[in-house]
């Protein structure tokens, strides 16, 4: 059976097997109350922005086959929508993400810090360095390299 979805105003089309793939979906739980028809149409008031990859999901729930990217606010934004979708499959994936790019951008503060740290720890070594020097007389005396404090 063909169902054509019209996601604010943007059609998507596919079937019934794909939306019921998934159990337990808001497509499942909506469908079951629809009688069958050669083909439907449903509008759903929603932004279509991220359906696209989300009926995807619904046509091939393998989380190792489903990319996702790497901008949190685009990730929270899809997690809303499958939040709304009640396609909890696809929203644990996406926390999983947004948890594992939050730890890297946390580790990646820490590595900077310590960075910065290092950094301050050589210029004050560096000034100390160089205030000895200013302190310092070197040359030759007699043939001889020689130091002399100030």
């Amino acid at each position: 059976m063909k169902i054509r979805l019209n996601i604010g105003g943007k059609i998507f089309e596919t079937t019934f097997s794909t939306l019921s793939l998934v159990p337990s979906t808001f497509f499942t739980i909506e469908l079951s109350k629809i009688k069958k028809e050669e083909e439907l149409e449903i509008f759903i008031d929603r932004d279509p922005k991220h359906f696209r990859k989300i009926l995807n999901f619904l046509r091939n729930p393998n989380p190792n086959d489903f990319p996702l990217p790497s901008n949190l606010f685009i990730l929270n934004e899809m997690k809303t929508e499958a939040s709304f979708y009640q396609i909890s499959t696809l929203v644990e994936i996406i926390e999983n993400k947004i948890k594992f790019l939050s730890e890297l951008s946390e580790n990646k503060k820490k590595k900077t810090q310590d960075l910065f740290d290092k950094i301050h720890h050589v210029e004050v070594n560096l000034e100390r360095i160089l205030q000895a020097i200013d302190e310092t007389y070197c040359g030759f005396q007699n043939g001889n390299f020689i130091i002399k404090l100030k």
